[in-house]
């Protein structure tokens, strides 16, 4: 069984009469353990693709299959639960609670999903980034390197079956970057999770499994 699936996967933005296809006709299958990395030009669709795949959005067309389950069907309660049980999500932005401590924010998931232990894990997932020391410190008195971390121990804190990444290491300096890449490539492979990543980084890019490029909307490859 395929980990993840998109099967002619369309998206569509603008006004009736003006619309573009920002994910057209897009389908790919990825494996259990694999790691893909998406490359593109800014504006090619790859951010948008990863968003219908992390089922943070709908899809005008296609469908997504995660773990060979169709989502089309399922209403927002059930995708936000299979979301948040089975696809750990890295942003750019890192998208930290500013008033939240790196500990809180790293509880997060498991406080939301009701489930035990949640301090004990937090700080375990911290010590594993590199982080316990700074676990009661909030986003603003974090680098953006510290706070990638700390937005990667939250995506990985319920072990998904399946990482996304959207230009994980855009923010950061090339020290910084290339740390949060050792802990994502690294993390993902000893939990034996699948991994997506969007990047221009053609440093990053090289060390997934593939690399399939997009172009207006469509994967090259």
């Amino acid at each position: 069984m395929k980990r993840l699936e998109a099967v002619d996967l369309v998206k569509h933005f603008g006004a009736p009469g003006a619309r573009v296809a920002a994910v057209d006709g897009v389908s790919l299958a990825l494996e259990a353990g694999e790691r893909v990395a998406v490359t593109g030009a800014s504006g090619c669709g790859k951010s948008t693709l990863l968003g219908l795949l992390a089922l943070l959005e709908r899809p005008d067309g296609g469908e997504v299959l995660l773990e060979g389950e169709p989502l089309s069907r399922l209403d927002e309660a059930a995708l936000a639960q299979r979301r948040g049980s089975r696809v750990g999500i890295v942003f750019q932005s890192f998208r930290l609670l500013a008033h939240l401590s790196a500990l809180e924010n790293v509880r997060v998931p498991l406080d939301l999903a009701g489930e035990p232990d949640a301090d004990a894990r937090a700080r375990a997932w911290l010590d594993r980034v590199g982080l316990l020391g700074r676990a009661g410190h909030r986003p603003g008195e974090l680098s953006g390197g510290e706070q990638q971390r700390v937005a990667l121990a939250r995506a990985l804190i319920r072990e998904p079956a399946v990482i996304l990444a959207d230009e994980p290491t855009g923010n950061l300096d090339s020290a910084h970057g290339a740390m949060v890449a050792e802990l994502l490539f690294g993390l993902s492979r000893a939990q034996g999770a699948t991994l997506l990543l969007v990047t221009h980084e053609a440093s990053l890019a090289r060390r997934a499994d593939r690399v399939l490029p997009m172009r207006d909307g469509r994967l090259e490859a």
